[in-house]
Order: C-alpha cells, then structure tokens, then sequence
C-alpha cells in the first residue's frame, strides 16, 4: 500500500483503539486528530454495563456484552504496557427505584438479564442480586431512603474516558502509530485506496476510518447520518465520603446516574439536548437538572457536596440510534466506526477491534448486520431522526439522558 496502510481520523477513544488494534496487528497507521473541543469521550459517564445497554434491543446484545467483556484484559493489557492504570474498574451497578417511579424499569432490566442469560452465550456477564433497599445503601451510602427496589448486576464497570483513550495512545505510539495533529479537508476513497488532505497535504494510505463521532457528517460531505447532541454532565465532591468501592447507580425513570470515583467524587447526569456543534459552556438549565438530580437521588442532601466541575459533549447519534461499523457502499476503503450515541466508552474500545479485523481480512468477532453504514442508503432505510436505543425524543429542551428506555 502507499504511504501509510491506514489512516484513523479522530482521537477520541473509538479513533484510539482503532490505531492500537491496527499497530499491533502489524498494519502501519496514522491517526490524525484536531482535537475539537467538546469531543464525547471526555465528557461521557464512563458506565460500562451491557444489561442496562441493551434492554429491549436484541440486535446490540453481543456487540455491548463482547465490549464489556474485553474491557478487563485490554486494561490489564494497557497497564503493562505503559506501566500505569489506564482508568477501568468492574464496581458493580445498582439499577433502583425512588418511591413509585422507576420499579417497573428495575423489573425489565432483571427480566432482560434472564432473556440474555436463556438465549445467548453471554450468560456468565447477566448474574444480578436483588436487594433490599437498607441493603442498597449499603452499597451505596448517600442514595435516599426513599428506595423502594433495588437490583446490583454484577458486571458493570466505570472507565474514566479520557484517561483510557491517553493510554490508548500512548500505547499506540509505543507500537508505532503516527500522531497528528491537524485537520483533514477532504477524504478522497476510490477501490485501490484513499487519499487524505490534511491541512492541505496529500496523505496516501490504503484504508481511511472516520472515527469522528459527532463530526462525521462534516468529513463526508453527502453523508448525512450522525446528529451531534449536546450533554452536560456534573462532577460533585464530598471528601468525608468514602467513594472507592461505591457501586454505579442509577435511578429508574427519573435519573440521575450517578458514578462514584474515589476520593468523594461523583459524577451526575446527564442532560442531552439536540443542535449543531457549538458552545462547550455549561448552561444554567444543565446545572439546574444536575444538581435537582444529585438532591433527588441523595434524598436532599445535595449541599453537602461541591461542584467540582460540569464537563459538557456532543455524543454522535445515528440517524436509528445504532452505531455505523463497516465500509461505505459507494467506497469500500473508507470505514466508519462511529454513531455510538452515549455509548461510545462502553463498546468503543471494542469497535477498534472490529476494525481491525475487517482491515486485516479476518471474520469479524460479531455479526455487523445491523450497523453497516449500507442500510442508509438502500431504498426504504431510516431517513429521519429517531430515538432508538438508549435515546431520547431529541427536541430542543434539556431532557435527561437516560441509559435506555424500555421498548415500546
């Protein structure tokens, strides 16, 4: 091939895991990355937890349930690496109900991981625990008193995004991945290869993946199937809680998730609104709901923390609320690996490896049916807007994000 075997566009932790797969695959590659502000993977939750994913929609079950489970060794895989903790930890994650709200959505996620377990290979990752709720807070200390369900699934995990995708890179680097830093003009894909225009310069290569979540559609112009929606999502403290062994939780049918880090620190959200790229400034009306939540789900105790910070993203959302993973139709040597919504740290690193595979010419791990970027363009497909999984009604108002919603 000339040039460069592949070129990544994006570096957020999709784009990131793409190089490292590829270089260790043995396939030269460049990522090239202009490093927008408000990119997702730093402003994303950082829950990692397949059951709560994919309630309802069978066509995501493997490709949440094979990221979750390739979450562990890729981080013991990184740690020896770079000699230091990439950012993941399996904590567990309380799936709970306040009062009236939110039990039949607690009952759905336990009789999903049942149909999980009864109807697929994942069953080892679906194993859940009914608590009471005194034994929910247990778990979790600062949840209100008003808990009325409780169920604990074992494989949830939290991943600090931004840490994982730096030693993504770094890792990459190490293996030979070229880093650069600039913008990419113009995508030119044929069937013997591709040419990237970075800043102006002609970069050859033989394959080009866009893994440029929310920017998609401004790399392939034409290209109209990823919409940018606005999330913010609150960092609160209270150094005199012990937070290290705190399980994920979230609250059904009223939010929030809240996502324990060590040394008192939670992170509460999230808002998701719809519109263009832009302001990366928290808003009154995102605070507003995060602190209202954060008083909500500690049953108003909200003022014994302080805000740390509100981090603020545009996550990429196809236009069916699925991700796309595999070739254009029209250019097969241009790969998409984006439109993961809010679930780009769940099953990003994993996406990178699908890549991989199809670059190499190996099967890929899982069946790609339901995210090939093909289904856009055959007659009938999926031409407006929609929900889909994990999604919301993305109208203008400042909404919560909930991890899914129940199929209607």
């Amino acid at each position: 091939m000339p040039g460069t075997d592949v070129v990544v566009v994006g570096g957020g932790i999709v784009g990131a895991a793409t190089a490292y797969h590829l270089a260790g695959a043995g396939v030269s590659t460049t990522l090239v990355d202009r490093a927008d502000a408000g990119h997702a993977t730093r402003a994303g939750a950082g829950i990692v937890c397949p059951v709560t994913a994919t309630v309802g929609h069978d066509e995501l079950v493997d490709l949440a349930f094979a990221g979750a489970d390739a979450y562990p060794g890729l981080a013991a895989q990184l740690a020896d690496e770079i000699g230091g903790d990439p950012g993941f930890a399996l904590t567990g994650m309380l799936s709970v109900s306040v009062g009236d709200r939110g039990q039949e959505t607690v009952a759905a996620t336990e009789a999903w991981a049942q149909h999980v377990a009864a109807g697929t290979a994942w069953g080892r990752l679906t194993g859940y625990e009914p608590l009471d709720p005194a034994a929910a807070r247990l778990r979790c200390p600062a949840l209100t008193p008003e808990l009325s369900a409780a169920l604990l699934l074992g494989s949830g995990g939290r991943v600090d995004g931004d840490r994982f995708r730096t030693a993504l890179l770094e890792a990459a680097r190490r293996r030979g991945v070229e880093v650069l830093h600039g913008a990419v003009e113009r995508i030119d894909g044929g069937t013997d290869g591709c040419v990237v225009q970075v800043d102006s310069t002609a970069l050859p290569c033989g394959y080009v993946v866009v893994c440029a979540g929310a920017w998609t559609n401004e790399l392939l112009p034409g290209l109209d199937v990823v919409r940018p929606l606005r999330g913010e999502i609150l960092h609160a403290v209270d150094p005199s809680l012990d937070t290290s062994d705190w399980p994920l939780v979230e609250i059904e049918g009223q939010g929030p998730y809240l996502i324990p880090w060590p040394r008192g620190r939670l992170g509460v959200g999230a808002t998701v609104s719809a519109g263009a790229i832009g302001d990366t400034r928290p808003t009154v009306s995102g605070l507003r709901w995060c602190m209202d939540a954060l008083d909500r789900a500690t049953g108003g105790r909200a003022d014994r923390f302080v805000v740390a910070e509100c981090r603020v993203g545009f996550r990429p959302a196809s236009r069916d609320g699925l991700p796309l993973i595999g070739p254009l139709p029209d250019r097969p040597h241009v790969l998409l690996a984006t439109g993961h919504g809010a679930d780009g740290l769940s099953w990003g690193p994993f996406t990178g490896r699908i890549i991989r595979d199809l670059v190499v010419g190996d099967p890929p791990p899982i069946g790609l049916a339901a995210f090939d970027p093909a289904r856009f363009s055959a007659a009938g497909g999926p031409s407006s807007p929609d929900p889909g999984p994990g999604g919301t009604d993305m109208n203008d108002d400042v909404v919560y994000a909930h991890a899914r919603q129940l199929p209607t």
